[in-house]
């Protein structure tokens, strides 16, 4: 194998291989082959393997490199444990059986049970103590530093930074063991704050051009909602960048996207509650940009976000498209079927709107679809000319009620 896995674990090891070669004496030009054939995209939990895998990648896959993400999953040292307590015994009577085996165990086996869990305890400490240590002397942005100053020394500037989170990560064995005995040793994920700080000062130092942000989270287990004003960095930077929010359900894909470029800014959002509770500082940073050019896909939302929510200028607002949109009221159920009419009456007050693109927008739980067909208008007239219809449709529906 030219590539290793960076992470000591047995989980997630497809997603993290090794940038360091382990034959140093491969042929350059089978470098170039396996580089070309390499997906270029890296997602790292930060830990003393991985960061070092990272620093010591070779240009030749430097130059092929196109994203790197990082994840923090802190560890807390577990403490003594008294062997001889009685309420050691009576957990693990109550938990074996849903965790590791069904049946009474021996003394005897017990006995063997209990060495495991010393020897686990130890493992997880020391690890734990490695880890505290490697972020304590700045291991971490030591590691990153040195793979931007060879990226750029490979004069690859378009690599996108970023974090991510595990989402329902398994666990490990040590780890199912050590619960059996009612200890708790799973692994906590960091939050995104730690991570940014750490790409902050990396591109800071380095001066590297960063153009692309992203962080990405799995089965919605995590949000950026304790960010501050200080973690986004990419604002104060020198280069334009590219920002945004990628979140992975089981079911679907859904981006929040600000390219770097004014007059092409789009949103990709399919977050059904986009406010300071969930994205903290970020939730500021994006409503005061004055978005061009917008793009919404899969998402639900009151009459009123795009205005309430999204701080959407009627000003500034050029094109809109709005595809798969479900628009309810926050109100009762008598009001609801007047929502349609709010939203249509906002659209109508972009009055510098220049193209409006509308497919599958409509109200949930109710027969009454805005806009069921695709339709694009071009130019103020015609834009005003179909809402026009569309308002009147609302008006008939809603009269008949």
């Amino acid at each position: 194998m030219i590539f290793t896995y960076c992470n000591k674990d047995d989980d997630f090891q497809d997603t993290r291989p090794n940038v360091r070669l382990v034959c140093k004496g491969l042929e350059p030009v089978i470098a170039h082959i396996l580089a070309q054939e390499w997906s270029g995209r890296l997602d790292l939990q930060i830990n003393k393997c991985s960061m070092e895998g990272l620093a010591q990648i070779r240009p030749i896959f430097a130059s092929h490199l196109k994203a790197i993400r990082l994840c923090t999953q802190r560890m807390d040292k577990v403490g003594k444990i008294d062997c001889s307590d009685a309420t050691i015994k009576d957990r693990v009577k109550k938990l074996r059986e849903s965790i590791l085996e069904v049946g009474d165990w021996s003394d005897e086996y017990y006995e063997h049970k209990l060495v495991w869990m010393k020897d686990d305890i130890m493992s997880h400490n020391q690890n734990a103590e490695e880890q505290q240590e490697q972020f304590m002397t700045g291991g971490p942005l030591k590691s990153l530093l040195r793979a931007l100053q060879t990226l750029m020394a490979c004069h690859n500037n378009s690599v996108t930074l970023g974090t991510y989170d595990l989402g329902k990560r398994s666990i490990l064995f040590s780890e199912m063991r050590l619960r059996g005995f009612g200890i708790e040793a799973v692994r906590s994920i960091h939050d995104a704050s730690g991570t940014l700080q750490i790409l902050a000062s990396a591109v800071c130092i380095s001066g590297y051009p960063v153009k692309v942000i992203n962080i990405r989270l799995l089965d919605g287990n995590f949000k950026p909602c304790n960010i501050e004003p200080t973690d986004i960095f990419w604002a104060q930077l020198p280069s334009s960048t590219e920002f945004s929010v990628q979140q992975l359900p089981p079911f679907f894909n859904s981006v929040f996207s600000v390219p770097s470029e004014p007059r092409v800014s789009v949103i990709h959002w399919s977050f059904s509650s986009f406010d300071k509770a969930n994205y903290g500082a970020l939730y500021d940073y994006l409503r005061i940009k004055e978005f061009k050019s917008v793009v919404l896909k899969s998402i639900q939302g009151h009459e009123g976000f795009l205005e309430s929510d999204l701080n959407l200028r009627a000003n500034c607002l050029e094109r809109l498209e709005l595809l798969t949109v479900f628009v309810e009221c926050i109100e009762d159920d008598t009001a609801m079927q007047a929502a349609p009419l709010k939203f249509l009456t906002y659209l109508q007050s972009l009055v510098r709107l220049r193209t409006l693109i509308l497919q599958d927008v409509s109200v949930p739980d109710a027969p009454y679809c805005i806009q069921k067909e695709r339709v694009e208008w071009n130019g103020h007239a015609e834009i005003q000319a179909g809402l026009n219809d569309l308002v009147a449709k609302a008006k008939a529906h809603y009269l008949q009620l």
